[in-house]
């Protein structure tokens, strides 16, 4: 399957809501809860 790799950086713990769009279509969202 598809497969995302994230770099948190410089990102504050907490919950992040995302969304993968293709063009204009909705492929994917969720969140994701960094420690």
């Amino acid at each position: 399957g598809n497969q995302l790799e994230l770099q948190r950086n410089n990102l504050k713990s907490g919950i992040y809501f995302y969304k993968i769009s293709d063009g204009g279509n909705a492929i994917n969202s969720g969140k994701i809860v960094v420690n």
